[in-house]
């Protein structure tokens, strides 16, 4: 285009120059030899004009003519390069469509033909992993060496092929192995998150659950991971580490982590169990208290109240009975005050809370609460009938509230305590109805 461009200026040149010389009478004489020819200056224009031209246009031809190779096989490579992108596109294309099998086809194919060692490498690890995803165990492993191989040269291909020979291990639940890659390309790739993503990947199916809580926390803060996610892994993670019998290390690992994180129902419970193991109980109260503190929860709760502990009670009553001051209509809160004043032997304040907490919430726990309430009071008919509460809703057995009181009346046998003791099981009836009667006749006689 260049050329034409130029010779249309010389001929609007060599116009412009003949416009201008149409009116001039001088001559130009040329001498060949011996031989004089005399010629019209406009003649003379012309005729240099023309064989300027004569000459540019050789020189043009010879010019291609030497560049003839060079221009065919610069023509050539646009070719293959246009093959080889082409083969490249349709085999994405039948990716992203689900024909992966096709694809691999023409990944393999790209492979044979290409001249170009870094599409060679692509079109390896595009069919390695079409390979893997068709269950072709040997053609994913061939293809996977030769990009190996390959990508030797260049490093920056290099790590791509390592990054998808680690998440083929991975599918492969080769954790080790793939942890071994991938933390080499993290020193040398520190900030690249889907390696940090591969690496939490890794060592979750390792059982790694440190480095777990260290690359969740680190990709949550980078906003790289959704949130609840992270919290979650770190949560579990942190939970099954100090919950462990074996892990020797449990509460350095509690000690890292923040206060939100400690204050997790479940990371509280299981550090609260472990302090009671070494019988640190100030430390247990500590941790559940906060954890309470941060956010309600009933499961903290209740371990709160069921630490078998008498020396703290009345220190967990009272802090209780504090909670309750800012949340009075908890039934929650209501049954374990209830239950500690029951252990504590505070009958009356017991019977107040337990009253209230069923009275706002129809819970089985705090009837059968009132139920053992009422039996150390030697009031059997409330006991039973708490306790008649209390099973009903937790067996859920159907028709079965609306059974009526048995009648003995017209048993022929007569009452249990008034039939005749010839089987094993009526002695067993008889003595332990005996026994009840002795413990209740005790019990009244402490409370004179």
């Amino acid at each position: 285009m260049k050329a034409v461009i130029k010779l249309l200026l010389l001929i609007v040149l060599a116009v412009a120059v003949g416009v201008a010389l149409q009116d001039t009478t001088g001559y130009i004489s040329l001498v060949i030899n011996d031989e004089r020819r005399t010629v019209s200056l406009v003649v003379g224009v012309l005729f240099l004009v023309l064989l300027f031209f004569i000459a540019y246009l050789l020189v043009r031809i010879v010019s291609r003519l030497l560049n003839a190779p060079k221009n065919i096989e610069t023509w050539r490579e646009k070719r293959r390069t246009k093959r080889d992108l082409d083969l490249l596109e349709r085999g994405w294309m039948g990716w992203l469509e689900g024909r992966v099998d096709i694809a691999e086809k023409d990944f393999n194919k790209l492979h044979s033909k290409t001249r170009s060692e870094q599409r060679q490498v692509l079109a390896s690890l595009a069919a390695a992993k079409a390979a893997h995803q068709i269950n072709d165990d040997l053609k994913r492993d061939e293809m996977l060496q030769l990009s190996h191989d390959t990508a030797m040269s260049y490093p920056e291909l290099f790590d791509a092929v390592n990054t998808v020979k680690a998440e083929i291990l991975l599918d492969q639940s080769k954790s080790d192995e793939a942890i071994l890659i991938l933390e080499k390309l993290n020193e040398t790739h520190p900030n690249q998150i889907h390696i940090r993503k591969l690496l939490l990947r890794a060592y979750k199916q390792a059982g790694r659950l440190r480095e777990v809580i260290k690359e969740a926390r680190y990709l949550e803060k980078k906003k790289k991971i959704d949130p609840s996610y992270a919290k979650a892994l770190i949560e579990n993670s942190a939970t099954t580490i100090i919950s462990s019998p074996s892990e020797l290390l449990w509460e350095s690992v509690y000690e890292q982590l923040t206060s939100e994180e400690q204050s997790k129902s479940a990371i509280a419970i299981a550090a609260a169990r472990r302090y009671a193991d070494r019988n640190d109980y100030k430390q247990v109260m500590k941790v559940l208290e906060k954890s309470y503190e941060a956010e309600y929860d009933e499961q903290i709760l209740q371990e709160y109240v069921s630490l078998d502990v008498k020396e703290q009670q009345p220190q967990r009553l009272a802090k209780i009975q504090k909670w309750l001051e800012n949340d009075s209509q908890n039934p929650d809160l209501l049954r374990a005050a209830g239950h500690l004043c029951l252990l504590e032997q505070l009958w009356g304040q017991a019977e107040r809370y337990l009253i209230k907490s069923v009275t706002i919430e129809d819970d089985p726990r705090t009837h059968a609460l009132l139920g053992t309430l009422y039996d150390r009071l030697s009031k059997p008919e409330e006991a039973l009938k708490h306790w008649r509460h209390g099973s009903s809703a937790v067996v859920m057995l159907p028709g079965v509230s609306a059974l009526p009181s048995a009648d003995t009346k017209n048993d022929p046998l007569g009452p249990p305590d008034m039939k005749s003791l010839d089987g094993p099981d009526d002695h067993f009836i008889s003595s332990r109805a005996k026994l009840q009667t002795i413990d209740k006749n005790e019990f009244s006689e402490d409370k004179t």
